[in-house]
């Protein structure tokens, strides 16, 4: 019986995916993690700053471990759009719910990136065919992450709206990921 594990590279964007959703997790989180934070009064979006404050100074350590050089223009671009898509748009679009979404509904619904993910990647990545065993993978954390975290049924059309919302913000979470690998 052998063991085949995936290439660094796979791997790599794996860790990267599933330290990015830590980081959404903890900031939705954090007040019912940490309590101290419950009695602060930064608003969302500085909340949101101080967490992708957070992811680059880690990406910034490890771009200077590998001493990795700078990026050509066309490299900046790409990346800035791939930062668009992943954190930008998904941010604004989480506020723009803000009274008619839970923070823990927002968790909930955001435990679908890793489903978005796996099946827009082979029509957007690099990766010409779907892992079935990835897919099954992501739909069984999304089955645990809505065992804990609770998500209502909306009771309005406006509620409905706002909870579509949140899933686009996941999906284009998801979507900037995939441009990335």
């Amino acid at each position: 019986m052998s063991f085949n594990p995936q290439p660094a590279g796979k791997t790599r964007v794996t860790a990267a995916l599933l330290f990015v959703c830590l980081l959404w997790a903890l900031d939705g989180l954090g007040p019912d993690l940490f309590p101290v934070l419950r009695r602060t009064s930064l608003p969302p979006m500085e909340r949101q700053a101080f967490t992708y404050a957070l992811f680059a100074l880690f990406a910034a350590m490890y771009a200077i471990r590998r001493q990795a050089g700078w990026p050509n223009r066309r490299g900046m671009l790409a990346g800035a759009g791939v930062g668009l898509l992943m954190f930008a748009l998904p941010a604004v679009l989480a506020s723009v719910t803000q009274g008619w979404v839970s923070q823990l509904e927002r968790v909930a619904i955001f435990s679908l990136t890793p489903v978005f993910a796996t099946v827009m990647e082979p029509h957007i990545g690099s990766s010409p065919r779907q892992s079935n065993g990835a897919l099954m993978a992501s739909l069984i954390a999304v089955a645990g992450a809505l065992a804990i975290f609770p998500l209502a049924v909306p009771g309005s059309p406006a509620a409905f709206a706002a909870a579509l919302v949140v899933i686009a913000a996941s999906a284009c979470a998801a979507l900037g990921n995939c441009a990335a690998v």
